[in-house]
Parts: structure tokens; C-alpha cells; sequence
């Protein structure tokens, strides 16, 4: 390179999930399911609208802590011989070696937030936004990544799809109690985007004292938990 330059490598990342998700999406699906658990349980179908564009549409994602962990490796990539240093100059996708539609991303959430759960979960396309539930997931819609770079020339390998979501899922289960204003903040979303708009499944109507009676009694059962086994 020119002198004076400096060496880069440039990440390309899809949506992220994880823990500590300062956009809330996560815990806002995952609230979302817990409430159609706790106010319909004898429930043993659960029609999901979906949008007709993102039906059945793959798309990547990434777990934060790889890309922790490849900027980690990148850092450790220092040889004093820089020609045979492997991260340079270089943009690399980083994800999870498969992609997911947004039917298989609630899904595997689902049978985290409760096994068995995902298969009362029906989804079907509907061809306008006003009729469709309105999720956050995907954010893109120009489908899956090609991670062959990280995984051939990197040797990176990705975590694994269930590993994530169900340390994800734990996490925003004790968050219920931990962190009582990021909790306002999701209910809030909650409100405005399921309630509000009164988009529901099953044609069933959301209630605000509904999701306030949940949240109360889901804190107080999670709390009681944490004392037991903490």
C-alpha cells in the first residue's frame, strides 16, 4: 500500500441478534410470543400473518459475539512479517453459516420460549402491509450472505443457530427483572406496534391490560425463579 496508508479489514454484517440488543427487536418478538402463550394457553394454533414479499425469503443474520470474536482475531492476526498476515485488506460477510425466513426465525425462538410451542405456529402470506403483523426481522430483503470467505480463508466458524437462541432467550427472560426501563421501553413498542395497530392473529384483538397483567405476573414467575435457583 501507499505510504502512510494503513492496513483495514472491513466487516459486512446482516441483523444482528444477541443479547443486549439496544434496538429491543429480540425481546420485542420474544415478548410477543410469551404474551400469546400466557393469554391464549389452551391455544393450539396461532395463524401469523406474514408479508408476501418476505414469505419464505431467506436472509442472514449474525450473533454479536462473533463479531466480537472475529474482530478478536483480526486484532491477533499480527505478524511481524506483514506480507503473511491473512486478515489484510480484505471485507469479509460475517454470519451464521445458514440463512432463515422470518417463519423459521419465530419458530426456533418459539420452541425456545417453549418447547413445543413453535408448532402451534401456522404462517401464511397476505399481499398488504396493513394486514401483516408487523415484525422487525428481516431489515434487508435481498436474501442470505455468502460467508464462504469467512469460513474458507478465515477457517471462522460461526455459532451454532440453537446455542444462540436459546442463550438469547435466557438472557431477555432475566432482563424482565434486571432492567426495568429497557422493559417500559419494549412495552411501549409492544403497544404501538401490536396493539395499536390492532394487528393480531387469529383475528383476536390485543389488550393493553392484557399485556400489563402478563408482564406482571411473567417478572413476579421469572423473579420467584431466579430466587431458586440463584
Amino acid at each position: 500500500m501507499a505510504k502512510g496508508s494503513f492496513d483495514y479489514v472491513i466487516l459486512r454484517l446482516p441483523d444482528v441478534i444477541g443479547p443486549r440488543d439496544s434496538l429491543i427487536r429480540f425481546w420485542l418478538h420474544q415478548m410477543w410470543l410469551q404474551f400469546l402463550c400466557f393469554t391464549y394457553p389452551n391455544q393450539t394454533s396461532h395463524q401469523i400473518p406474514i408479508q408476501k414479499h418476505l414469505f419464505n425469503k431467506i436472509t442472514s443474520y449474525v450473533y454479536v459475539g462473533d463479531v466480537a470474536r472475529f474482530v478478536h482475531f483480526v486484532l491477533l492476526d499480527d505478524d511481524d512479517v506483514s506480507s503473511t498476515r491473512r486478515c489484510r485488506n480484505d471485507i469479509v460477510n460475517v454470519a451464521f453459516e445458514t440463512g432463515k425466513s422470518v417463519q423459521e426465525f419465530l419458530s426456533l425462538m418459539a420452541r425456545h420460549v417453549k418447547s413445543g410451542f413453535e408448532q402451534s405456529l401456522s404462517f401464511y402470506s397476505v399481499d398488504f402491509y396493513e394486514k401483516a403483523l408487523d415484525f422487525d426481522y428481516p431489515s434487508v430483503t435481498k436474501g442470505a450472505v455468502d460467508v464462504s470467505k469467512m469460513r474458507d480463508k478465515y477457517g471462522f466458524e460461526a455459532s451454532q443457530w440453537d446455542d444462540v437462541m436459546k442463550l438469547s432467550v435466557e438472557f431477555y427472560n432475566r432482563a424482565y427483572n434486571d432492567y426495568p426501563y429497557e422493559l417500559e421501553t419494549t412495552r411501549k413498542l409492544f403497544v404501538e406496534k401490536f396493539i395499536r395497530k390492532n394487528k393480531t392473529s387469529n383475528n383476536k384483538e390485543y389488550n393493553e391490560n392484557d399485556l400489563n397483567k402478563f408482564l406482571e405476573c411473567f417478572r413476579i414467575k421469572k423473579k420467584v425463579k431466579s430466587q431458586i435457583f440463584f
